[in-house]
C-alpha cells in the first residue's frame, strides 16, 4: 500500500544535475564561459584581515595559464613575496634570501592558481563529482566533490539559484604547517569587472568552532593588464656567501 506514494514522492523528485551543468550553470551566472576565457591576467587589492592583524593593502595577481603573486605584480614588496611560476616560492628581503617551498607549502602555493578556477577541470585532469544538495546558511547549494591530480580534496557549493560559488570547503594546514583544519570560505558580493562577476568577500571560518580564520575584502579587480612573467618569479641578485649558504640549507630541508 505504501509502494504507489513513495514512487509518486522518487517520481517527483528532481534528479540532481551532472558537475558540468552545474559549471555551465556557474559560467554562464558570472558572465559567459567566453569572456572568462578572455581574462589573461587579474590584479585584486585591497584589505585582508587575520585576529587583530590588518594588511591595508593586501593584493594578488594571476597569469595564464598558471602564474601566481600573492601580491601586486604592477608595484613589487622589495621585502617579501611568495608565489607561483611553476614551481611554489617565497621570498625574504631580509636575510636575502628565495625559499623553494616544498610538501604542505609548496601544496598550498599551487592549488589556487587558475584564472578559470573549476571551469577548467577537464584539462587539468581533476575529477569533479555532485555530491548533492547542502544549506550554506540560508541558501540551498548544490555540493561539488574536487578531487586534484595530486590527491587534494576539497568541497565547492553553488547556489541553486544564483548559480554562483558561495562557499569552498577543505581540510588543510593553517599557514600550510601544524595539525589540519577543516573550514569553510564563504565567498559573496559579487560585482560586475568588465562584464564578468567576481566576489569581492571572503571569510574563511573553523567549521568545529565557527571562529573566523581570516577576511579578504577586496577593493578593486584589475583584468588584462599587461604583465612582465619575470613578476612572477623571485628576484634575482648577486648573493653573499652568508646568503647562499642559508640558501643551500634551506634548499636541502623536507619540511616533514
Amino acid at each position: 500500500m505504501l509502494l504507489a506514494p513513495l514512487l509518486f514522492i522518487l517520481a517527483a523528485t528532481p534528479p540532481a544535475p551532472t558537475a558540468d551543468a552545474v559549471l555551465d550553470r556557474y559560467a554562464a551566472a558570472r558572465g559567459g564561459i567566453e569572456k572568462i576565457r578572455a581574462i589573461r591576467t587579474v590584479i585584486f587589492r585591497g584589505e585582508y584581515r587575520e585576529g587583530d592583524h590588518v594588511s591595508p593593502h593586501a593584493a594578488m595577481s594571476l597569469m595564464r595559464p598558471h602564474y601566481k603573486l600573492v601580491g601586486d605584480a604592477e608595484r613589487p614588496n622589495p621585502d617579501f613575496a611568495e608565489g607561483y611560476d611553476g614551481s611554489a616560492w617565497e621570498y625574504y628581503g631580509d636575510p636575502g634570501i628565495v625559499v623553494r617551498t616544498v610538501g604542505a607549502a609548496s601544496e598550498a602555493g599551487r592549488h589556487a592558481v587558475y584564472i578559470d578556477g573549476l571551469l577548467g577541470y577537464r584539462e587539468r585532469g581533476w575529477r569533479v563529482d555532485v555530491a548533492g544538495e547542502e544549506r550554506i546558511g540560508e541558501r540551498k547549494a548544490w555540493r561539488l566533490t574536487v578531487t586534484m591530480r595530486d590527491g587534494f580534496r576539497y568541497d565547492a557549493f553553488f547556489d541553486t539559484e544564483s548559480a554562483l560559488l558561495i562557499a569552498e570547503r577543505k581540510a588543510a594546514p593553517i599557514h600550510a604547517f601544524g595539525e589540519k583544519v577543516t573550514s569553510e570560505e564563504r565567498i559573496g558580493d559579487y560585482r560586475d569587472v568588465d562584464g564578468v562577476l567576481f566576489p569581492f568577500e571572503h571569510q574563511e571560518v573553523e567549521i568545529a568552532t565557527g571562529r573566523v580564520l581570516n577576511e579578504m575584502h577586496w577593493k578593486s579587480i584589475t583584468l588584462n593588464h599587461d604583465l612582465d612573467r619575470a613578476s612572477f618569479s623571485p628576484p634575482e641578485w648577486k648573493r653573499t656567501p652568508a646568503q647562499e649558504l642559508i640558501a643551500q640549507i634551506f634548499a636541502e630541508r623536507t619540511d616533514e
